[in-house]
């Protein structure tokens, strides 16, 4: 009898053992992982999902989609304004020809031979700069964009993705807002100063892959995305519409008010972003933990796990890779090309008056944002129901355009 109470009281105190001791495992694991992210919130034997009772609009993760937009918002703000604003800045005087002559010319969508009609678009621009030139300061901020993007994702994945869309941000703004001292200075100077400004912008969208990556559960990627990246339209038609009445009027001395008031905004937006961002959700320390739950649920991976190197090779001997890379360039080519060429056409060859110019620049957006939308619907019903693939949707879309 007292062998038997014994032996039930040593298998007893081996199984607290046992417990206590996987226990202190887990919380050393607990203390490992908060060593590295000082805000962590929850853990994993709590991972529930997330009730519809308990999903409301207040969500941290709509808070990075609402700054994120706005990162995206900024990059083609900018490069609409300055190429308004370059309308305004060059002194045409193949205008004032036209205004004391009375030769019909072809080129011009208006008959200049009627004199009394002294109501074409006056372009009183204080730079003399040549086509040329004004074509590399419109070029200078994307090439800026283009050769910061694989940098970019190495530094968002090196260093924070947070860190580097604040420093993108705040470099971007920072040129923006310089651009009219740089023009008085020297046209060289501007060149340099928008190639700044593309380097900074091109550090915003690879790091934004990444924070999507950490933030957005997979289930909502499709909306959430797209949401997103219509802050390259919505940026177009509110600097479209804005653009051509800040610089044809006086206040701030009228073009470069475009630069002063973007530019301050921008450097407003990298310090909200420095200020409510969060690298991650479990770095978030007001998450709660029935949304952190429901977005570590709904991954694909564990983010944390180091990655096998990156097959090289295999990419650039790909014949898919090279297909999508030309779709997409193609897609981005029409895109930069219109933004950059298409209102110094309007201004300089049909002759519309700046506020004239902005609003017609910025309406192809609007048709572009509402499609984006369509197309988020469309794309998120054929994969939910299986009918087609990413990949398929994506090529189409490319191609479609």
């Amino acid at each position: 009898m007292i062998h038997d109470i014994s032996h039930s009281y040593e298998s007893y105190k081996l199984k607290e053992y046992s417990e206590n001791q996987t226990t202190n495992d887990i919380n050393k694991l607990d203390v490992s992982v908060s060593d590295s992210c000082p805000y962590q919130n929850g853990s994993s034997k709590n991972i529930i999902q997330q009730n519809e009772s308990e999903r409301s609009f207040f969500q941290c993760r709509y808070l990075v989609v609402f700054l994120e937009f706005f990162g995206f918002f900024q990059i083609n703000l900018f490069r609409l304004v300055t190429s308004v604003s370059v309308v305004a800045m060059v002194n045409n005087t193949a205008v004032d020809s036209h205004k004391n002559s009375n030769a019909t010319v072809v080129s011009c969508p208006f008959n200049v031979s009627n004199s009394e009609e002294n109501d074409l678009p006056e372009n009183t621009g204080e730079f003399d700069w040549s086509p040329a030139m004004q074509g590399y300061v419109l070029g200078a901020g994307f090439l800026g964009y283009v050769v910061t993007q694989m940098p970019g994702g190495m530094l968002a994945e090196s260093y924070g993705a947070k860190l580097t869309v604040v420093g993108g941000l705040f470099i971007s703004s920072l040129a923006h807002f310089l651009s009219p001292f740089a023009a008085w200075s020297s046209v060289y100077l501007l060149i340099a100063m928008q190639l700044i400004r593309g380097i900074g912008q091109g550090l915003i969208a690879p790091a934004q892959c990444v924070l999507a990556a950490n933030w957005f559960p997979s289930n909502e990627r499709s909306l959430l995305n797209p949401i997103i990246m219509s802050g390259y339209s919505f940026g177009c038609i509110i600097g479209g519409f804005s653009s051509g009445t800040m610089c044809s009027s006086h206040v701030l001395g009228g073009w470069p008010s475009v630069y002063y008031i973007y530019g301050a905004l921008g450097l407003l937006l990298s310090l909200c972003v420095q200020l409510f961002m969060y690298e991650s959700p479990n770095c978030h320390p007001r998450i709660k933990d029935s949304e952190l739950n429901y977005i570590l649920q709904n991954q694909e991976t564990d983010l944390s796990q180091k990655r096998p190197p990156t097959p090289w090779k295999k990419i650039f001997s790909s014949v898919p890779l090279y297909a999508v890379t030309y779709a997409i360039f193609s897609a981005f080519w029409s895109g930069a090309h219109f933004l950059s060429v298409q209102p110094m056409f309007l201004g300089t060859m049909l002759h519309f008056t700046i506020k004239e110019n902005g609003i017609l620049t910025s309406l192809p957006f609007i048709v572009q944002v509402v499609f984006t939308f369509i197309a988020s619907g469309v794309s998120k019903w054929l994969n939910s129901n299986n009918y087609v693939g990413v990949d398929k949707i994506a090529l189409d879309t490319h191609s479609a355009c």
